[in-house]
Formats: structure tokens, C-alpha cells, sequence
């Protein structure tokens, strides 16, 4: 009787142990899928955030480029403007 009650506990106790070790291995699988989809986006995201920095720096270089153009334009267009003409007078 003890033989059969061991036998039997044992049996039970390696099925157990062998539900558990499956778990274990999905719970595993599961995890590697959600870390591989993590890795994925997270690779996503950090080139979007790259491509929207340099966008953002090169609208602000164009600015910058058309602030300078028009301050200069302007000041060239003062200067030649106002310009007193020099030599004879006309009248």
C-alpha cells in the first residue's frame, strides 16, 4: 500500500511538475514576443523622433536664412534709397 500511495504521489507530483514547467515555458514565450514587439517600437519611434528634430532644426536654419535675407535686403534698400546724391544738382 505505501509503494502504490508513493507511486501515485509521484506520478502526480511530475505532472504537476511538468504543468508548471509548461507554463513556464509559454509565460517565456510570451514574454520574448512582448520584449521582440517592445525592441521594434521603440526603434520606430526613436527614428521619428530623430526625423522630427531635424525637420524642426531645418525649418528653423530657413528662418533664420529668410530673417537674414530680408534684413539685409532692407538695409540695402534704406541706404541706396536715402542716399544723398552727390555732385551737381539737376535743377
Amino acid at each position: 500500500m505505501c509503494a502504490r500511495y508513493y507511486s501515485e504521489l509521484t506520478s502526480r507530483c511530475s505532472l504537476e511538475r511538468g504543468e508548471r514547467i509548461e507554463l513556464l515555458v509559454d509565460q517565456t514565450d510570451r514574454l520574448s514576443q512582448a520584449a521582440f514587439r517592445f525592441e521594434q517600437s521603440s526603434v520606430r519611434l526613436r527614428q521619428q523622433m530623430w526625423w522630427k528634430r531635424a525637420r524642426n532644426q531645418i525649418i528653423l536654419a530657413a528662418c533664420l536664412v529668410f530673417i537674414v535675407f530680408i534684413s539685409i535686403s532692407v538695409g540695402w534698400c534704406v541706404s541706396s534709397c536715402c542716399r544723398r546724391p552727390r555732385g551737381r544738382a539737376l535743377f
